[in-house]
C-alpha cells in the first residue's frame, strides 16, 4: 500500500513546536516566532494498530495559519516547495487536502502535479458522507416531510443535480436555482416526469433559499437569505469558503459541512485529529484500497451513482455516521433529534390557536 500525507490547516503551531527537537526546548514566545522559517513538518504518523504498519503522515504547514492569504505568489510557492521536499523525504506522492482550493491556486497545484504528486481534495468523500447525513435527518423528520420546504442553489451544476436526484422523491416542495434558466428548466421537466414533483425554478439565490427547511448550496453565493427553524443547510459547493456561509448560528439552524464518521478504532495518528483531518485519512485509505474509487475520481464529474458506490464501500468496513460537523464542531444525531422535536413542540404551541399544525 502506498503511503499518503494528510495536509492540515487546523493547527496553530503547537504540534509543530512539540514535535521539533529544537523549538520544543525554547520559550513558547520564541518558538512561535521561529515558525515562519519552517515551511512544512511531519507532526503525526497514521498507523494500523493491528500490524503496526505506517500508512501515512500528518503534515502541518505554518503558513496556513500565519496570514496565508496576505502572502505573495512567490512566498506561497516557497511554502509549497518546502512541503514538496518534506513529502519527497517521506517518499509520499498522494496528498489528501480537503481545503486545497482554499489555499492553493492554479500555480501551486500545477507545481505539485509537475513534481508527480496526486492531489486529493476529498470532495467525493465529503459528498458521500453528506448524503448519509441527509438520509438520517430525513428519518428524524419523516413525519414532517410533506410540509418541509427545500431549496437547492446551483442545481444546474453536477453537484446540485445530485442533490435534486437525492431529494426529489422525498419532498413535496422544492425550488431549484442557478445561473442557467435553460438547464434548470430541463432538470425540472425531468424531475416532473420521473417523480411527479413540480419544482419552482429561479436565477435568484434569495428566492431559492429564503424560508427553507433544507437549503443546499452547490454554487457559491453571497446573497443574504433566511432559513426557517428547524432547518439544515448543506454546504456542498467544491469551492465554497466554509467560513463565509451567510447564516446566523442559532438553535435550530444547522450548517452541515461534512459527516461525522466514527473513526476506525484500529487506526491511530499519535496526535488528536480534527474532523477534516479524519476525512483526509479516510480519503488516503480508500484511494489506496479501492480501484473503483480511483476510477470514479478520474471521471472528474459527480453523480449520485458514484456517491452510492462510496456509501457501499463505507458499509464494508463498516464506517458508522454518528452526526455531522458544523463550524468544525461535531454534532451528534441524538442532539439533533432532541433539538428538532423541542423546537417543533414550541412552534406548535405558539401556533395552536391559528389552526396550523405544520412545522
Amino acid at each position: 500500500m502506498e503511503k499518503f500525507a494528510v495536509v492540515s490547516n487546523t493547527e496553530n503551531g503547537e504540534r509543530i513546536i512539540s514535535s521539533h527537537p529544537v523549538l520544543k526546548r525554547l520559550p513558547v514566545k520564541y518558538a512561535r516566532l521561529a515558525l515562519k522559517y519552517i515551511y512544512a513538518r511531519k507532526t503525526g504518523i497514521i498507523i494500523d494498530n493491528e500490524d503496526n504498519t505506517e500508512l501515512g503522515y500528518i503534515i502541518d504547514v505554518p503558513g496556513f495559519f500565519m496570514d496565508w492569504h496576505k502572502l505573495s505568489g512567490t512566498e506561497k510557492i516557497r511554502y509549497v516547495k518546502g512541503m514538496a521536499r518534506v513529502l519527497d523525504d517521506l517518499n509520499v506522492f498522494h496528498i489528501c487536502f480537503p481545503h486545497v482550493y482554499e489555499y492553493f491556486g492554479y500555480e501551486e497545484v500545477s507545481y505539485l502535479e509537475s513534481r508527480g504528486f496526486t492531489i486529493l481534495d476529498c470532495y467525493l468523500q465529503r459528498s458521500s458522507g453528506l448524503l448519509l447525513v441527509l438520509n438520517q435527518l430525513l428519518n428524524i423528520m419523516k413525519r414532517d416531510m410533506p410540509f418541509l420546504n427545500t431549496g437547492i442553489w446551483g442545481a444546474d451544476t453536477d453537484e446540485g443535480r445530485v442533490w435534486v436526484e437525492a431529494l426529489a422523491d422525498k419532498v413535496n416542495n422544492m425550488c431549484i436555482g442557478g445561473s442557467s434558466l435553460k438547464a434548470l428548466s430541463i432538470l425540472a421537466d425531468r424531475v416532473l416526469r420521473t417523480t411527479g414533483l413540480s419544482c419552482q425554478i429561479t436565477t435568484d439565490a434569495r428566492v431559492c433559499l429564503n424560508s427553507k427547511n433544507i437549503a443546499v448550496i452547490a454554487r457559491p453565493t453571497d446573497a443574504k437569505y433566511n432559513l426557517v427553524k428547524p432547518s439544515f443547510h448543506f454546504a456542498v459547493a467544491r469551492d465554497y469558503a466554509f467560513g463565509g456561509i451567510p447564516v446566523t448560528p442559532d438553535i435550530g439552524i444547522y450548517v452541515v459541512e461534512m459527516a461525522w464518521i466514527d473513526f476506525p478504532r484500529e487506526l491511530s495518528a499519535g496526535v488528536g485529529l480534527k474532523p477534516w483531518e479524519e476525512l483526509g485519512v479516510l480519503e488516503g485509505l480508500i484511494y489506496n484500497v479501492s480501484k473503483v474509487y480511483r476510477e470514479d475520481l478520474i471521471k472528474q464529474r459527480v453523480s449520485l451513482g458514484q456517491l452510492q458506490r462510496l456509501n457501499a464501500i463505507y458499509g464494508l468496513y463498516p464506517l458508522k455516521v454518528l452526526g455531522f460537523v458544523q463550524k468544525g464542531c461535531r454534532i451528534h444525531f441524538d442532539r439533533i433529534r432532541m433539538d428538532y422535536f423541542r423546537i417543533k413542540r414550541r412552534w406548535l404551541n405558539d401556533n395552536k390557536n391559528r389552526g396550523n399544525n405544520t412545522p
